[in-house]
């Protein structure tokens, strides 16, 4: 298993390359006028998407929160909360991340 520093640094990489992806793709789209939801967008992002479902499964995030945080919580800009009912906390970083992701891991034992 992996320690919560390998987590975070894994999830770190993965906004990385994720902002990159964006940069390149919105890059693209001004001189094709592609979207996301166009081909060439669904070709780029499944291959992020598989990375992402990988990763999951590397860092034993059983409740897709790392789609979420991607996806829903643009890496964390939006701030958006998650954790237990009546004891939300907003999730910004790979920390905050790591501690939603371990934390739900140890309620499942």
């Amino acid at each position: 298993m992996l320690t919560d520093k390998q987590v975070e640094s894994r999830i770190k990489k993965l906004v990385i390359i994720k902002n990159e992806i964006d940069e390149s793709f919105d890059s693209l789209a001004d001189v094709t006028g592609a979207t996301v939801d166009s081909p060439l967008g669904e070709a780029i992002y499944s291959s992020l998407s598989l990375h992402l479902k990988t990763l999951s499964e590397l860092i034993g995030d059983d409740f897709e929160w790392l789609a979420w945080f991607v996806w829903e919580n643009d890496c964390g800009a939006s701030g958006l909360e998650a954790g237990e009912t009546g004891n939300l906390k907003p999730v910004r970083t790979a920390k905050d991340l790591t501690k939603l992701i371990r934390g739900e891991n140890e309620k499942q034992t």
